[in-house]
């Protein structure tokens, strides 16, 4: 994923790993399910390749169709996991569901148009 997203090889990996500490130092982070070990913290962090494109790690993103095959509907809250741009012409998106236990109920890909991302506002109006 960071090397077709972002450009990062083996040898960026110092460089991937300030992004991704910073970004935790200076996010907020967004309080999750809650499990026997205790409630699930997730950070958005915001990674920038040597191209100047960019990727956010777990952005969720809320599916604009009906997946069947996959036991999903559209208007289901998802996580991107993954960023491909090869093969896929455009991109892709790999985007995980979850239940309230954090159990994965799907992992696929999805195109650009089949998802539209969420930020946190539309999280906190959202019904439900």
């Amino acid at each position: 994923m960071f090397k077709s997203a972002l450009g990062y090889d083996r040898r960026h990996a110092q460089i991937l790993a300030n992004q991704i500490v910073d970004g935790i130092k200076h996010a907020k982070a967004a309080p999750g399910a809650i499990d026997v070990h205790g409630t699930r913290f997730s950070v958005d962090v915001r990674v920038v390749g040597f191209t100047g494109d960019a990727i956010v790690l777990s952005q969720v993103v809320e599916l604009t169709e009906d997946f069947p095959a996959k036991g999903v509907t559209r208007g289901t809250l998802a996580a991107v996991v993954a960023v491909f741009d090869q093969p896929f012409e455009p991109e892709a998106y790999e985007i995980e569901v979850v239940n309230e236990s954090g159990d994965t109920l799907a992992e696929f890909t999805v195109s650009p148009a089949q998802i539209c991302p969420l930020n946190a506002h539309d999280l906190r109006t959202k019904p439900g």
